[in-house]
């Protein structure tokens, strides 16, 4: 099992939230805020089995929206973190 966390634009997060929904990944929601303008950012958590991780990376990659495709503008960016989980429970 594995956790993924996403920090990502609010733009893309109504797309991808959508989409990890309709995958049928259930993800929790999480407002944030960061970087140089304090930009408004989602956290997104989901847990999924291990072999689902690189499938749910190249979902999120295929649907983003790039909002400048010709820059490496940091606010445009979806940082993914993969982490082990040695439990979940789900009452």
């Amino acid at each position: 099992m594995k956790l993924i966390i996403v920090v990502l634009d609010n733009e893309n997060s109504k797309k991808i939230t959508k989409l990890l929904l309709n995958k049928k990944l259930r993800a929790t929601k999480l407002a944030s805020s960061g970087g140089f303008l304090s930009l408004g950012n989602t956290t997104l958590l989901i847990g999924a089995e291990a072999e689902r991780v690189d499938e749910i990376i190249s979902l999120i990659n295929k649907e983003r929206i790039n909002k400048d495709k010709n820059s490496e503008n940091e606010d445009s960016k979806i940082h993914i973190f993969v982490m082990p989980i040695e439990d979940y429970v789900r009452i």
